[in-house]
């Protein structure tokens, strides 16, 4: 099965903007947060999964953010951490079969962007869809 992986990252940001209470194309983004936005998360597809067995296709999938405080960039881990296992969850266009955490949660680290200081946090996900399209 083929699967529009642009498609996917598009519900995939959308399913994650309600998780966080953010505004798609206004707080949380397809693939990379704007260079002008101060404040922000991306939903980035990073690869498909291979197997050896029939399955599910599965996509690997970071939310990345970038934030003016360590407390802020704490608060998406510990809100993506808390709602995640999810398993059958519908979207526009497929059924995510599940959403699981990939890996444990690391703390936020500081990088400097242009002269000021920005809190960046990374979360790793898989996801196995079954599509819904005609």
């Amino acid at each position: 099965m083929t699967v529009n992986a642009e498609q996917l990252e598009k519900e995939l940001t959308t399913y994650l903007a309600g998780v966080l209470n953010l505004t798609v194309d206004a707080g949380i983004y397809r693939g990379q947060i704007p260079e002008t936005v101060e404040n922000g998360v991306a939903v980035r597809l990073t690869g498909q999964m291979t197997t050896s067995s029939i399955d599910h296709p599965a996509f690997t999938v970071q939310v990345l953010g970038k934030f003016s405080s360590r407390e802020n960039a704490w608060g998406m881990l510990t809100k993506l951490a808390g709602s995640l296992p999810q398993y059958g969850v519908s979207t526009a266009n497929f059924r995510l079969v599940y959403i699981l955490p990939d890996g444990g949660i690391n703390a936020p680290f500081a990088h400097d962007e242009r002269g000021v200081v920005k809190q960046y946090a990374s979360y790793n996900m898989r996801v196995a869809v079954l599509t819904r399209e005609a």
